[in-house]
């Protein structure tokens, strides 16, 4: 498959993820967030004091905001990432339900850069899609 194929491939891939996704979230909208949040990670092994990375969702993305409550009730550690430059892997910055964000690219919102670096060990991402190997299909941003 040459290179441009591959491009309008995934240009393709993302087009009929981002249809099926809001077709989902006009079905379930925020009841989503209500469901993936009474889940919990218990199935990790993951004790409180654990830090676990969210997202601060955009369009129609499932929002973890309910779940990353939850867990902040119950004594885990949050963060949140924040983009640093293109071509330069995002920071996970320590967050708490409540804390001033900033806007940052495309209008998500980010920890203040007086927050610490943290390194979660768990990280929740927004995707559009995934294989069945797991690999995860996004906007095409290279986070």
């Amino acid at each position: 498959m040459t290179t441009t194929n591959t491009v309008e491939v995934k240009k393709q891939l993302r087009a009929d993820a981002v249809a099926r996704r809001q077709a989902a979230f006009a079905a379930h909208g925020a009841e989503a967030s209500r469901k993936i949040a009474s889940y919990g990670l218990d199935f990790l092994g993951l004790s409180p004091g654990g830090i676990v990375s969210g997202f601060a969702a955009i369009r129609d993305e499932i929002n973890p905001a309910h779940l990353m409550s939850w867990l902040h009730a119950e004594g885990f550690r949050l963060a949140l990432p924040a983009m640093q430059g293109k071509g330069k892997p995002l920071a996970m910055r320590a967050w708490t339900p409540g804390d001033a964000m900033k806007a940052a690219a495309w209008g998500i919102a980010e920890p203040l850069d007086d927050k610490p670096e943290v390194h979660p060990d768990v990280l929740l991402v927004p995707l559009l899609a995934f294989d069945s190997r797991g690999h995860r299909l996004g906007y095409g941003g290279g986070f």
